[in-house]
C-alpha cells in the first residue's frame, strides 16, 4: 500500500500543470507576447502637443452640427447659445474645452464665437482661430 502512495505521489508531482507556462512561451517564442496592446484612438491625433485641461464640455452633436442663436452678457462674461436639431440649449463660455472635437473656445462678443479647431491646427505657436458668426 505505501508502494502505491508513492508512486502515486511521484506521478502526480510531475503532472502538475505549471504556473509560469505564458512566461516560459513567451521566452522560447518571441512572437508569443501575453501582454496586450492598447490601439490609440487615431481620431483624436493632433499635430500639436497640447495638454487638455482638468474640465472639458460635452456636447451630444458636433460643434459644425450645432446652430448659432444667440450670446448672453453678465457683467463682463459672455456665454455663447447653441442649439441642435431637436431644439435642445447649451452654452459656452470663454476657454471652455469640447475634448471630444479638441476645440478650445478663446473668444465669444456680441456677434461671433472664435475658437481653435487643434485637431486640424498644424501651426501650434499661432494657430488661426475659426470665427462663428451670429
Amino acid at each position: 500500500m505505501s508502494k502505491y502512495i508513492w508512486i502515486l505521489f511521484i506521478f502526480s508531482s510531475i503532472s502538475v500543470a505549471d504556473p509560469f507556462y505564458g512566461e516560459k512561451l513567451a521566452r522560447e517564442n518571441p512572437t508569443f507576447s501575453a501582454d496586450t496592446e492598447i490601439a490609440m484612438n487615431t481620431e483624436n491625433l493632433t499635430a500639436c502637443n497640447i495638454s487638455l485641461p482638468q474640465i472639458s464640455r460635452y456636447l451630444p452633436a458636433k460643434l459644425t452640427q450645432l446652430k448659432f442663436i444667440g450670446v448672453l452678457k453678465k457683467e463682463d462674461k459672455y456665454k455663447a447659445i447653441l442649439m441642435d436639431a431637436q431644439k435642445k440649449l447649451f452654452d459656452l463660455q470663454v476657454n471652455d474645452w469640447l475634448a471630444d472635437e479638441l476645440i478650445q473656445i478663446i473668444d465669444i462678443d456680441l456677434k461671433s464665437i472664435r475658437y481653435i479647431n487643434w485637431q486640424t491646427e498644424k501651426n501650434c505657436e499661432s494657430p488661426i482661430p475659426v470665427i462663428l458668426k451670429l
